[in-house]
């Protein structure tokens, strides 16, 4: 999608030559600005009560403060992930922003 975009402004703006082809999307590298800007935000698939997961950074924060037993208690279970990170941890939007600020936001 962001390459579509690219190529859409530079036409546009008339940047390319004339005669230039567009070069095939699987051959032309994405450029990244910030190696933090590639993590996606995704949601697991089917039935929220059998997919809901605590949120990994809301427990961690919470055990640290007042244990294991409260932060089972009282963790935000979630349906959303990290993609890119290992393990794909479960997160919620807050913590999710947290750990990955974006430079647009």
């Amino acid at each position: 999608m962001l390459k579509f975009r690219e190529l859409l402004v530079q036409s546009l703006l008339n940047d390319k030559d004339e005669g230039e082809e567009i070069e095939d999307e699987q051959d032309v590298p994405i450029p990244r600005k910030n190696a933090k800007s590639t993590h996606i935000m995704k949601k697991f698939e089917g039935n929220a009560r059998q997919n809901r997961k605590r949120c990994i950074s809301c427990y961690d924060k919470l055990q640290k403060e007042k244990g294991t037993k409260e932060a089972r208690a009282k963790t935000k279970r979630v349906m959303t992930y990290c993609d890119e990170c290992d393990n794909k941890p479960a997160m919620c939007l807050e913590c999710f922003n947290e750990k990955h600020p974006s430079k647009y936001f």
